[in-house]
């Protein structure tokens, strides 16, 4: 399991911490539950695929970028 950080539709600049499945590269799928009168840019269930995003001097963290597309 890993911490990957999802956009949140309202507000801008806000990040939440969600639990996802690493599905090869820097492709996740995002699980657990989305929280009640949250919106998330992605949701529960979606691949996306992430960047390594410095949050504060020296941390990096996974943020979802887009949705990862589908293989043919």
């Amino acid at each position: 399991m890993f911490e990957i950080y999802v956009p949140l539709l309202r507000g801008q600049g806000e990040w939440r911490a969600v639990e996802a499945v690493h599905v090869g590269g820097m492709r996740y799928r995002i699980i657990g539950t989305m929280p009640e009168g949250e919106e998330w840019a992605f949701t529960p269930g979606e691949e996306v695929e992430c960047d390594t995003t410095e949050v504060k001097k020296g941390k990096k963290v996974l943020t979802a970028k887009h949705l990862a597309p589908v293989p043919l």
